[in-house]
């Protein structure tokens, strides 16, 4: 029986401070028992703990009970999948409401941009929505740095 089965069965007390973050409370459980800390969903009130922002910014009192739950391998990397998914959403949207307010000076260079998101990202799910704004973003005639970029991009993508 492994560590993280026996300490499914009782509570397991741990102390710490409330300034510490998510990501330092994951490497606190994590190291008790063994585990890499990556495999570790936290939850404390029906709501998982963030890596970014300390205990007391999310809303965690002393005596807070914690459940920690640790994930196989291949749920660790659907749970990263999904997060790097929720991402891109978030980076798509936000470029599509500056392009709506006006505030991007060139949509072609905006559209680059999210391409290189996707490359970077490695989002083999985008490559449809990448060829789209690559064709939408249609080679630049300005600027040098613009063509360069187009051509670059186009190919890393379709390579």
């Amino acid at each position: 029986m492994t560590s993280a089965k026996k300490a499914s069965k009782k509570p397991v007390p741990l102390e710490c401070q409330l300034l510490i973050s998510g990501l330092e409370l994951k490497s606190l459980v994590s190291a008790q028992f063994d585990l890499s800390s990556s495999l570790l969903k936290l939850i404390c009130r029906g709501r998982i703990i963030t890596e970014n922002q300390s205990l007391e910014e999310q809303g965690i009192k002393n005596g807070s009970d914690i459940l920690a739950i640790f994930m196989t391998s291949s749920e660790a990397q659907i749970a990263g999948k999904e997060a790097e998914i929720a991402e891109v959403k978030r980076t798509r949207q936000t470029a599509e409401l500056l392009s709506a307010r006006g505030d991007v000076d060139n949509y072609a260079i905006l559209c680059l941009d999210i391409v290189w998101c996707y490359l970077q990202l490695k989002n083999l799910d985008q490559l449809p929505d990448a060829e789209a704004r690559l064709q939408a973003s249609v080679k630049p005639e300005g600027r040098r740095q613009d063509r360069e970029a187009y051509t670059l991009m186009e190919a890393a993508i379709f390579k």
